[in-house]
């Protein structure tokens, strides 16, 4: 098979020979050579749009092609993927027999196609015809459509006509030809289509049904059941305006004297009756939030509403805390109900209202009208109903009206009421709803269960809601509740979320603008409640919601929540509230005895008022242990105390627990003392508990207990002191904007107050913050460096002047100033003569970087020196972790052995406890490159995660182009290129001036490698462009590089070149990178690149020797099986 349509075997794409010269007889022609592709004419690859064409583009340009040429190119790109015989071709264009004239004008017109578009348009296999690899078309697509199911996009490229815009069809069998081809695509369509909407009919997802609805009524334009479905699924989905409009382009579609399907004519009355405004007397409608979670509710809903006899009368009781969503789950059931052909009637009563007796029934019969009714009734009835409804009321007395003595006027209303709805029942199913049913007054709840002990008729289901809190006091609804006939009552109790609805709610409300870490924070404020993840994620969305510095302070919370929680708090006493706020400001659970002695109340008194809390779903209470049943609430009430209140509780608190002992006293001393206003205290527990924080790897909790100290402190060495540290731990946890605002104001206040020792190590750390962000140029922070260097020298500093050439180093590694870097080993070694301690393991461990460079004895000499010395520094976690990470990094490919792996571990738990967020993504991140090497894919996923874990929501430009960098080999190992390509992009679209050059590098092939298995040859021609400025490195694996540079040749054609590259790559790296050496290798025995068989398994068998010493068990196995793929003796 060939790839391309210029070969000696498919002439169609030469240019056809004079007829009119012939060769002489018996001389032998030249065979044409195999042609490399021209790359000036491969680009993207034609793309021919059928549906409503033909028209051929070429990277946005439109071809100019005869009609035969259009005809040709509709015959074979028509079928897709399918072929076409020269034969049938020729039939089919001229109705004409395959004979040497009718096979010359085919392969002129082709070549007049591929002359003209200047791209390989045809390939051929033998006598068959089809479209080249590169060239694409919108019949691929929409195949491609129906075989992933977005039958939205397929059907509107089937709305329009296949070769639709042809000027003519060449011949009679042509056009039938096409119209059976475009027939058959429709009707392919149709059938995808009728099984997509029966899934989702099986599913309940309405969503999906929609558009296999839409989809069936571009195949069956007017058919009344297509149109049917498609109604149905978008009153159900919400849109029922587009509803209406279905039902108007079938209206027009009608003649004159044609009447309208009778179900498409009650279908459209049930959709009309959903739009009726229930606001003021009817029901809430939250149409713009998602229902999620609900499907088994909803089911058992359905199910009591699709059971439901003409002489029963059913109810439905759905329980549910205020916001958790039940009248969204109302509106639901009521749209179900309408559209299933049930009458609706809708009220929502209000505390309020509460007096007026029967309003929620008085409201939902507004909503009908009830006239007809009534006029079915006739007297007595129709007068006793109108003296409760009076624009119902007859003109004058009516006539014959029994008198109505008062003492039997409620039987009588009840009865006449019963009579009403059993009228408007007869002739269909009645559904009434009431929402908050808790507010309905007695008369209301009386008639409910009068009517409901007679009921013998027609199908009538009543819907409530009621919020469980408020039926304890409430003995008319109590009574209501527990008189159900058997058999005939259902309860729905709706709770909190499950995380996956959670997550699934946030992403439809913040439109997944937030990552993993975001929703996490979300669900724990919001405790999966469905209101308030809505509301938090519409503040998130505006920019109000801020995460809190502390675990004490409160958040904005969104005003519609509040009003949820002062509507609980206004039935509270005053004692409550109290107690309720000091819970607030503890912000954790106390015990019943804590809360008696805080708060001086007897035990008993407190255990009241705990249950008054409790009853109000305000507080959760395990034993004797209380707390605040949600962190939102929380917020509310802290919000709610003045400064003064809160200081107060804050001191009540703080004194208890310094007098108790319990909780985590030194921290919380050190927070409720500051927010006391005990300046003083919270600086002495602050101290104590930064310290702890930082033996533990606590860095965010030491932060801020560092802060604490700067404000709250008098005295200005202590305050420098502690600004430095500050700083210095929000450099280690990465706050890098707020860590270099706080190094720049700790290196001033250290140098006022006489300590430039210190001060040296801000500028230092400093420099590296301004370098993570790439807010200066690699020059500008040499320049700085140099500053510090200097000072740090003049004041036998070299501890300074060790951490001010390590900077230097890292920064100069970046731009690959290999001169730099030179000189900086230099002056290490240089340094070494004075250096003790940390500061001769900083310049050990900045030689070490020899070995990744080029001279591997003299930097593993020092990585080993940088070993034994950090392990006399035994306090130092972060230098101890630095240095272990180092030695597995100069021992390239050997990270797998034992010995390897127990150093990678020791690192791991030093930067764990150190508390560095650098050192800790990098561990995991090599942690997860070695494992991608030794063909490990899974655990190199878990260890990616792992690294974007500690990264958090932290912006690290370094570590995020690095874990992109990462992603992408990932993917790409997978063979999974689209995701691949993106990952890639990502990290070239966080390059900035720090960008280390061999990432970029990576990134840059690794986008155009994605792109040329992918198929886009003009991306990966730009990339290898980019490429030019590639030095060719061989201190960071070059495999990826290397790899994409040879398969871009021989997709040129010329593997000599692509074999050449690849030999390099595993002559330069055998020595130094041997896990890049294994991995070329592979390349080379996978891809064969004209190697023999014998050549080819020698190759494998030394890869596979290889991968054995370096304890890489996966990458054994697997050339094994390459190896018995391809044995010595084949040729």
């Amino acid at each position: 098979m060939n790839s391309c349509d210029c070969n000696e075997r498919d002439k169609d794409c030469q240019p056809p020979r004079p007829t009119t010269q012939r060769e002489p007889f018996g001389r032998k022609q030249p065979r044409r050579r195999h042609r490399p592709i021209d790359e000036s004419a491969t680009g993207n690859g034609i793309h021919l749009q059928l549906f409503g064409g033909p028209v051929a583009t070429v990277e946005g340009r439109v071809v100019a092609l005869s009609p035969n040429e259009q005809s040709v190119l509709t015959l074979i790109f028509a079928r897709a993927s399918r072929r076409i015989s020269r034969g049938e071709a020729i039939w089919l264009m001229w109705e004409a027999d395959d004979k040497p004239g009718t096979r010359h004008r085919l392969r002129q017109l082709l070549h007049g196609i591929r002359k003209k578009a200047g791209q390989p348009a045809v390939s051929s296999e033998g006598d068959l015809l089809r479209p080249h690899p590169t060239a694409t078309s919108d019949v691929q697509s929409f195949e491609a459509c129906l075989a992933r199911g977005a039958l939205s996009e397929a059907a509107r490229l089937a709305s329009r006509r296949l070769g639709g815009t042809l000027a003519r069809c060449p011949s009679r069998e042509f056009e039938d030809w096409l119209s059976a081809r475009h027939a058959g695509l429709t009707r392919k369509l149709g059938g995808v289509a009728a099984a997509a909407w029966d899934t989702s009919l099986e599913k309940i997802d309405w969503n999906a049904a929609n558009d296999a609805a839409d989809a069936l009524v571009r195949v069956h334009t007017n058919d009344p059941s297509a149109i049917a479905k498609q109604i149905e699924a978008r009153a159900r989905v919400g849109r029922t305006a587009a509803a209406e409009s279905s039902y108007a382009d079938y209206l027009g579609t009608l003649s004159v004297d044609e009447e309208s399907a009778p179900e498409l004519v009650a279908l459209i009355d049930r959709v009309r009756s959903l739009d009726l405004d229930p606001s003021g007397s009817g029901i809430r409608v939250v149409r713009d939030v998602p229902l999620v979670g609900r499907d088994e509710p909803l089911e058992i809903a359905r199910e009591v509403l699709s059971g439901a006899t003409s002489d029963r009368f059913e109810r439905i009781v759905v329980h549910g805390e205020p916001g958790i969503g039940k009248s969204r789950f109302l509106e639901e059931v009521r749209r179900d109900a309408a559209l299933g052909g049930f009458r609706c009637l809708t009220a929502q009563p209000v505390e309020l209202e509460q007096a007026i007796g029967l309003n929620p029934i008085i409201d939902a019969l507004r909503e009908i009208d009830v006239q007809p009714h009534l006029d079915a009734l006739g007297e007595p009835w129709k007068a006793v109903i109108a003296s409760v409804l009076p624009e119902h009321a007859t003109d004058g007395p009516p006539a014959d009206i029994p008198p109505i003595q008062e003492s039997s006027l409620s039987r009588r209303l009840m009865e006449a009421f019963w009579m009403l709805l059993d009228r408007i029942a007869a002739n269909e199913p009645l559904l009434l709803i009431i929402d908050d049913i808790q507010w309905a007054d007695p008369t209301t709840l009386a008639l409910l269960r009068f009517i409901e002990r007679r009921w013998a008729s027609g199908t009538m289901v009543l819907l409530c809601a009621l919020r469980p809190e408020l039926v304890r006091e409430n003995k008319p609804l109590q009574s209501f509740l527990d008189g159900v006939n058997p058999g005939h009552g259902t309860d729905i109790h709706l709770n909190e979320l499950s995380d996956e609805d959670a997550k699934r709610l946030i992403r439809q409300v913040t439109g997944e603008s937030l990552d993993e870490h975001g929703e996490t924070y979300l669900r724990q404020l919001a405790g999966n409640h469905p209101f308030y993840l809505t509301e938090l994620g519409k503040d998130h969305l505006s920019g109000r919601l801020h995460l809190p510095a502390h675990r004490l302070d409160a958040i904005p919370v969104p005003m519609s929540v509040q009003q949820i929680f002062e509507a609980r708090i206004v039935h509270l006493s005053a004692d409550a509230i109290r107690l309720a706020s000091m819970l607030a400001v503890r912000a954790r659970s106390m015990r019943l005895r804590e809360l008696s002695e805080v708060t001086d109340r007897g035990l008993d008194e407190c255990t009241d008022l705990v249950e008054a809390l409790q009853k109000w779903h305000l507080v959760e209470v395990e034993r004797d242990s209380v707390r605040i049943s949600h962190e939102l609430f929380r917020s509310t009430l802290y919000r709610r105390l003045s400064e003064t209140r809160r200081a107060l509780i804050h001191g009540r608190i703080a004194l208890h627990l310094e007098a108790t002992g319990s909780g985590d006293v030194v921290g919380e001393l050190a927070i409720h003392y500051a927010r006391a206003g005990e300046s003083e205290k919270a600086v002495q527990f602050a101290q104590i508990a930064a310290q702890e924080a930082l033996s533990t790897g606590a860095i965010t909790a030491a932060a801020q207990y560092f802060e604490v100290v700067v404000t709250n402190t008098d005295d200005a060495a202590e305050r420098a002191n502690a600004t430095g540290e500050l700083g210095r731990t929000l450099h280690m946890d990465r706050q890098i904007e707020r860590a270099n605002a706080m190094l720049e104001v700790a290196a001033m206040r250290l140098r006022d107050v006489g300590n430039s020792h210190q001060a040296r190590r801000m500028d230092i750390w400093r420099v590296e913050g301004l370098s993570e962000l790439g807010a200066l140029p690699v020059e500008d922070l040499v320049e700085r460096l140099g500053v510090v260097k200097m000072e740090a020298e003049a004041e036998e500093d070299w501890e300074a002047g060790a951490l001010g050439l390590d900077a230097e180093l890292h920064l100069l590694n970046q731009v690959t100033d290999t001169l730099g870097i030179q000189q900086v080993f230099t002056a290490m070694q240089q340094l070494l003569g004075s250096a003790r301690g940390a500061a001769a393991c900083e310049c050990h461990m900045g030689l070490a970087i020899q070995a990744i460079l080029g001279d591997r004895t003299a930097g593993e000499m020092s990585a080993r020196i940088a070993m034994e010395l950090s392990d006399q520094l035994s306090a130092q976690y972060k230098l101890r972790a630095r240095v272990r990470y180092l030695l597995v990094s100069v021992h390239s490919g050997t990270g797998y052995l034992p010995s390897s792996l127990t150093v990678l571990a020791e690192a791991v738990l030093l930067a764990k406890t150190s508390g560095d967020v650098v050192h800790r993504y990098f561990l995991e991140a090599n942690q997860g490159v070695m494992d991608l090497d030794a063909g490990e894919l899974d655990r190199a996923e878990q260890s990616f995660a792992r690294a974007d874990e500690v990264l958090g929501r932290r912006k690290l430009a370094l570590p995020r182009l690095r874990q992109a960098c990462n992603t992408g080999e990932l993917e790409l190992a997978r063979g999974n290129f689209l995701a691949a390509q993106g990952h890639y992009q990502h990290a070239l679209n966080l390059e900035n001036e720090g960008t280390p050059q061999h990432l970029r590098f990576l990134a840059i092939a690794g986008v155009g490698l994605c792109g040329l298995e992918l198929g886009d040859l003009r991306e990966a021609k730009k990339m290898e462009a980019e490429l030019a400025a590639w030095s060719k490195s061989w201190s960071t694996d070059p495999s990826t590089i290397l790899v994409f540079i040879a398969r871009l040749s021989a997709r040129r054609g010329d593997l000599g070149e692509a074999r050449r590259v690849l030999q390099e790559g595993l002559d330069r790296t055998k020595e130094d990178l041997p896990l890049a050496h294994l991995k070329l290798s592979i390349e080379i025995a996978a891809r064969r690149y004209k190697l023999d068989a014998r050549m080819t398994h020698q190759l494998l068998h030394s890869a596979r020797d290889l991968a054995h010493s370096l304890c890489l068990p996966t990458r054994v196995r697997m050339l094994e099986r390459e190896m018995e793929r391809h044995p010595p003796g084949n040729a």
